[in-house]
């Protein structure tokens, strides 16, 4: 491949003063020898910017990187539509009657609670792609017909905030059930303040879980979940834990993920 020459830009100016220069000598009545000439163009031409040349080796970098970077734009935008296109709807739109139960540690569990495979994912009601997330696996477990449940994990990482989100949700599941919980989620992720969503979820008892969140009457459970999280190296939300109920097998998987890779994640631990 060929050189490219570069910085020809002053190339026109280094002319100007020639010419200049040997319009001064005539006004001047002083003609200038053939010598002097010869030296005013050699200065003339000494003045003109040297190009810099590239090798091909470093233009074939500067082609690669540029390529990498619209490689990497381009996935960006991908996961950009995969997750808008995957929330079209509300994460009302879903329907989770018949669907939920509550475990003997208290959590609240989508979809069959004696599935083979259970999907933990840690959320925070203030992470956005928490709430689009929540549609994608409703519709998963929906699909999966009673193979596989998932449960909630509160992961409160985004602020007070979020810790009183995390707070007042467990206080809704322990205080008013499994169905009013899937309520307060719903509004947890809406409006992201936890006051609103707890006077707009149909309580049976309003007052009640508002003195329990005050109290932080079940913070332990999200410090314990806290506390699980960081031992599996989370940092962020969502992340999901797929587990073989049978062998205990598991692994985890961080950031959003559509159905297809679920499937992958629960085919690697079904091995």
């Amino acid at each position: 491949m060929p050189a490219r020459s570069l910085g020809y830009a002053s190339f026109p100016l280094a002319l100007i003063a020639l010419a200049l220069s040997i319009y001064n000598t005539v006004e001047i009545n002083k003609r200038p020898t053939t010598d002097a000439a010869e030296s005013l163009v050699s200065k003339a031409i000494e003045a003109i910017p040297q190009p810099e040349v590239e090798t091909e080796d470093v233009f074939q970098s500067k082609v690669e990187k540029a390529i990498e970077k619209i490689v990497v734009k381009r996935r960006a935008e991908e996961s950009t539509r995969n997750m808008n296109n995957a929330s079209a709807g509300s994460v009302a739109d879903l329907d989770a009657s018949g669907m939920l139960s509550i475990n003997k540690d208290g959590q609240v569990v989508y979809g069959n609670p004696d599935a083979e495979i259970s999907i933990y994912t840690f959320v925070d009601f203030r992470c956005s792609f928490c709430s689009k997330y929540h549609p994608v696996m409703q519709q998963y477990i929906n699909d999966r017909e009673g193979a596989v449940n998932w449960i909630y994990k509160p992961y409160p990482v985004l602020g007070p905030a979020s810790d009183q989100l995390a707070r007042a949700a467990e206080c809704v599941v322990r205080e008013e059930g499994a169905e009013a919980y899937w309520r307060f989620s719903k509004l947890a992720y809406s409006t992201g303040n936890w006051s609103v969503a707890v006077s707009r979820s149909d309580l049976k008892d309003t007052d009640n879980v508002r003195s329990c969140v005050e109290e932080n009457r079940h913070g332990n459970v999200i410090t314990q979940s806290l506390a699980e999280g960081r031992s599996l190296n989370i940092t962020g939300t969502p992340a999901s834990l797929v587990r073989n109920n049978k062998t205990e097998q598991g692994v985890i998987s961080p950031g959003f993920m559509q159905a297809d890779q679920i499937d992958q994640l629960v085919a690697e631990v079904l091995q």
